[in-house]
This record gives structure tokens, sequence and C-alpha cells, in this order.
């Protein structure tokens, strides 16, 4: 008798059960004839080498961690270990400069000005040079909001220490604050295996702007329409390697569709706004198995 499939489910020490959303995809892949088990990536007596397929989904503290996370790639691409998404695909999400890269592909993302690390240059520039007056400043690595801040021109003086922390060690990205994220909320299109699977719109709590439901975002499962749908296909068309999963993060602006982010490495997939989703999901990662 053929043994099952090894299957890992990436986690971090915060979510050693995965997030409470997808516990269940345990016992699902179990049902489907996979040995499933959940890991944190950062436990060293973990062997690798002896899971079929990993799969990436709630190492939320690797941006804190980003020399850790990045030996581990290092390590699973040693030991010739199936990651899904691929390593080298992971790599390239790891850093907000790809958007740059996707900009010049013809993605329509949001304005951005990339101030590379080590540039010696202070905030109050850079804000006068944009003319923008309601901004986002965040570093090139992160995720969850984490280090984001958004501010008025008028009060830049209070963030130019969040700009010289960013810069010795990672790129620092400038954009102009959009208010329909607040107004009409963030979009989220998910694809498995290159197909569109589901979408949801994230919206903030009255008085914020991120929409994690850590800070109080609540999402609703809508359907896109045909030219937001075109928009972020095009998007995930221009990645470098085709995803097995991806969520396609912007927001609509004058009847336009602006990339914000590429998840394509731990993003949340917003099962319970589509439980159908989760067959499609699994079916992509056992395929082959």
């Amino acid at each position: 008798m053929a043994s099952k499939p090894r299957v890992a489910l990436l986690t971090c020490e915060a979510w050693p059960e995965l997030y409470d959303d997808e516990k269940f995809l345990v016992s699902r892949l179990r049902d489907l004839g996979a040995d499933a088990s959940v890991q944190v990536w950062t436990n060293p007596s973990v062997d690798w080498a002896q899971f079929d397929r990993i799969a990436i989904r709630s190492p939320w503290d690797y941006f804190q961690r980003i020399d850790e996370f990045r030996a581990f790639l290092t390590r699973l691409e040693a030991l010739g270990a199936r990651l899904e998404n691929p390593v080298p695909l992971v790599r390239w999400n790891l850093d907000k400069v790809y958007l740059r890269e996707l900009a010049g592909r013809g993605v329509r993302i949001v304005d951005t000005r990339f101030v590379e690390a080590g540039t010696k240059i202070s905030l109050s520039a850079l804000v006068a040079e944009s003319g923008w007056q309601e901004l986002i400043l965040k570093p090139a690595i992160s995720g969850g909001a984490w280090r984001t801040h958004k501010f008025h021109a008028r009060d830049v003086a209070q963030h130019e220490a969040s700009l010289a922390e960013f810069l010795p060690t990672t790129m620092a990205l400038l954009q102009p604050f959009i208010p329909e994220i607040q107004t009409q909320g963030e979009w989220s299109l998910i694809f498995f295996g290159g197909t569109f699977s589901h979408a949801v719109i994230k919206q903030a709590k009255p008085g914020d702007f991120r929409v994690q439901a850590m800070f109080g975002g609540t999402f609703r499962r809508v359907e896109p329409p045909a030219h937001v749908l075109s928009a972020a296909q095009k998007a995930l068309e221009a990645m470098p390697q085709k995803p097995l999963y991806v969520r396609i993060d912007g927001v609509e602006r004058g009847g336009e569709f602006l990339l914000m982010e590429v998840e394509a490495i731990e993003p949340y997939l917003f099962f319970p706004a589509a439980p159908e989703a989760v067959d499609r999901y699994l079916g992509a990662l056992l395929a082959g198995l």
C-alpha cells in the first residue's frame, strides 16, 4: 500500500495550531488521504525533508524576523523541500520593491516613492516633493500594517524618526493615502492555480485606515466587476512565477483598480466568506500527490 503524502502546514509560535479560521484544514487534509500536521517554522527539531508538501499558512512573524526567515528559506531550498508557494517566489514577494517591477510591466499601482535603503534624505523633503497632503509611510518589508504610518503633510516632523528607523536596513515606501480605502473599502481577490476563486471587500472601522481584523476591520464577499478582475489577473500574470495561491489587494479609484500588494507568502484567504473555496485550495495543494 502506498504511503500517505505528508503535508506540513506552516505557522508561527503565536499560532501553533493555526489561526482559528483554518484549524479545520488538518482534518480536511486527512480526510483527503494526506498525513497532515501543523509545524512552527522556527522549530529547530523539525525534519523538513520528510514532507511531500509544505504549505505556508500563518508564519505571521516572518517580517519581524526577516533574517531568520530568509535563512529558513535557504535551508528548505538546500533540502529540496517542496514549499508552496515556491521558495524563489516567496523571496521575490518578501520585499515590496516588487511593486516597482510590476509597474514596469504595465500593472497600475498606487503612486509610490521608493526610497532606497541607506539613502540620506529627510521625510520633509520627500513629502514636499510629492505634493501629497495625506500620506502613508511604511517599510518595504512588513505585514499586517506593521510600522505603517498615516499622517498629514503638516505633521511630517512627527514621522521623521520613522523614516530614519527604516532606511538603515530596508527600503521605505511613501504613498498618497487613497480615501476610497475608507469610503469604499479595499479589494482582495484570491486565485488558486492561476484561476480566480473569490473576492472580498475589506473595510476599516470608523476613524481607522487599517482593514485587518486585529484593528477592528471587517470583510464581506463580493463579485468583482470585469475591470477589477481583469486588472488583478494582469498583476498575477506579471509575477515571475505562477503561484499555487495568491491574493491580489488593491483599491478602486476613478473606475480603475490600483494594485496595493501581491500576497503570495502567507495571506489570509477569507475561507469563512467562501467555504467552497477550501476544496479549490486543497485540490491545488495536493495536485500530483
